[in-house]
């Protein structure tokens, strides 16, 4: 699925590279094959749900890997819904959304709720200084979980 138009509800006056980097990422982060880690900066921080810190580019892949070598999980859809800045420079960014993951079984599950930080970096070119990554990790391991 392409978000060349942004489906997700933004401020007046969002950056439009923000708007294109929010895209791209999670269209990165849905296929298992693109080049996540270039969004990040090479000593980014990925922080997820429960406080799981992944430092710098090579954590990151290797999580990255071994989500997307998950058995259970056919496919992936991040959805974007709203996304708010924190400060005029448009460097802190939060962002809700849902994921929703295809099963091996041809099931879908349900649509999970997200909420998302994007801190990036000093420099021109957008990049992840850190990402952290809330929902409800419980029902989302007991949905993906391999049934017995």
């Amino acid at each position: 699925m392409s978000f060349a138009t942004p489906a997700f509800e933004t401020p007046t006056g969002l950056d439009p590279r923000v708007i294109k980097f929010i895209v791209d990422f999670y269209e990165a982060a849905d296929d298992p094959l693109a080049d996540y880690i270039s969004f990040f900066e090479p000593n980014g921080r990925m922080v997820i749900g429960g406080g799981q810190t992944l430092e710098g580019h090579a954590a990151i892949l290797a999580r990255r890997q071994h989500v997307a070598t998950a058995k259970n999980i056919t496919t992936r859809l991040h959805q974007t819904q709203k996304v708010y800045w924190a400060d005029e420079g448009y460097r802190d960014i939060l962002l809700f959304g849902t994921l929703e993951f295809g099963l091996a079984d041809g099931t879908q599950s349900p649509k999970f709720e997200w909420a998302a930080r994007m801190l990036f970096g000093n420099s021109e070119e957008l990049r992840m200084q850190e990402y952290k990554v809330w929902m409800d990790s419980a029902s989302l391991t007991a949905v993906l979980s391999p049934k017995q």
